[in-house]
């Protein structure tokens, strides 16, 4: 089991976060951060990614060999330059897909299904 967010602060009144220690105490260990939707839908900048990963370092058993902050830029470098441009081409030609990921896996399935 792995965590997909976590807070950047292990302590505190955060009203729907998890924070590093929390997931730790159920037996999760691994934690993704950054992800593109939470930046594009939350609005998440690269100086919280950064404060993320670093909480998630801080916590031991969430550390990665790469987790630097060379190596984050170089991601979201990335991530800007060769990503981004490519859904937002086909977003312009009405192509890009999308489904609704708050549904029922049946029914994110289905949607899936149903545009191919």
């Amino acid at each position: 089991i792995g965590g997909q967010n976590c807070h950047h602060e292990s302590f505190g009144a955060f009203t729907g976060e998890i924070s590093a220690p929390m997931l730790l105490s159920i037996g999760v260990k691994i934690v993704i951060v950054g992800h593109s939707e939470r930046r594009e839908y939350f609005n998440e900048d690269e100086k919280l990614l950064f404060e993320r990963i670093k909480q998630r370092a801080e916590e031991g058993d969430f550390v990665r060999n790469d987790d630097n902050k060379d190596v984050l830029i170089k991601r979201i470098t990335v991530y800007q330059k060769d990503t981004m441009p490519v859904l937002e081409y086909y977003r312009s030609l009405k192509r890009l897909k999308t489904v609704d990921g708050m549904q029922s896996i049946e029914n994110v399935s289905s949607d899936i299904k149903k545009m191919f």
